[in-house]
C-alpha cells in the first residue's frame, strides 16, 4: 500500500504506470495524491502536465489542468520555469496558442534568471516552436 502523506510512492508508482503508457491510471494515481498531499507541488505539476500532454485524446483536460497551472504559477511555483511551461502546454491544448507563447516565453525568462539543465531549457525551446506553429505537446512528441 501506498504511504498516503509521503511523495515519493506516489511519484514512484506514476512513473511504473507512464513507463508502460497506462495513462489512465497514471491521472487516477496523481488525482489520488493530490487529494492526499493538496499543497504538493511536484504532484499538483506532473497531474497538469499529463491533463495537458497526455497522447490519449480521452484523456487530456486542458481545462482542469490550467486550473492547476494558474494554482502553481500564483503560489508554490510561481518562481520555477517549469510551472510556466505546463502552463504554456496547457494553453496550447485549449487552443490559445498565443498565450501559450508568452507562457513558454516567461518560462524562459524564468529559467534563464537561475540557469538548470541545458536539456530541460532546449525542451521548453522545442515546446515554444510548436506553439508558434499552433501545435500542442504531446509527451510522446
Amino acid at each position: 500500500a501506498i504511504e498516503p502523506t509521503r511523495e515519493g510512492p506516489w511519484v514512484n508508482l506514476v512513473r511504473a504506470y507512464l513507463a508502460g503508457q497506462r495513462y489512465a491510471d497514471a491521472i487516477t494515481t496523481l488525482r489520488s495524491a493530490r487529494e492526499k498531499l493538496p499543497k504538493n507541488g511536484k504532484i499538483a505539476a506532473d497531474l497538469a502536465w499529463l491533463l495537458a500532454t497526455c497522447p490519449d485524446d480521452q484523456l487530456r483536460n486542458g481545462a482542469e489542468a490550467q486550473e492547476i497551472a494558474v494554482i502553481l504559477c500564483t503560489g508554490v511555483g510561481a518562481a520555477h520555469p517549469s510551472s510556466y511551461d505546463i502552463w504554456a502546454a496547457c494553453l496550447a491544448e485549449l487552443g490559445d496558442f498565443e498565450g501559450a507563447v508568452d507562457k513558454a516565453q516567461q518560462a524562459l525568462i524564468l529559467f534563464d534568471e537561475t540557469p538548470g539543465d541545458p536539456q530541460q531549457r532546449l525542451a521548453m525551446e522545442q515546446r515554444l516552436a510548436g506553439y508558434l506553429v499552433k501545435k500542442p505537446h504531446r509527451i510522446s512528441d
